[in-house]
């Protein structure tokens, strides 16, 4: 409760499960959670191969280990 306050007062505050989810992105690596974004995705064969390609070439050479925090435009 008292944490929430001192939030409050230095303008700092938000949902409890939006703070987590930054915390969350400040520790996951993109290189798993790219992985599991794509296993996730139901997108057809082709395209599936696409993003495997782009992933492997481009992404995960540069970002594999970098932090979501870590990744701004």
């Amino acid at each position: 409760m008292v944490g929430e306050r001192r939030l409050l007062q230095g303008d700092e505050w938000s949902p409890a499960r939006s703070r987590h989810a930054r915390v969350v992105r400040s520790i996951e690596l993109f290189g798993p959670y790219s992985e599991e974004w794509l296993a996730e995705r139901d997108i057809k064969p082709r395209t599936r191969a696409l993003y495997r390609r782009q992933l492997d070439r481009f992404l995960l050479p540069e970002f594999g280990e970098v932090s979501l925090k870590g990744i701004t435009p």
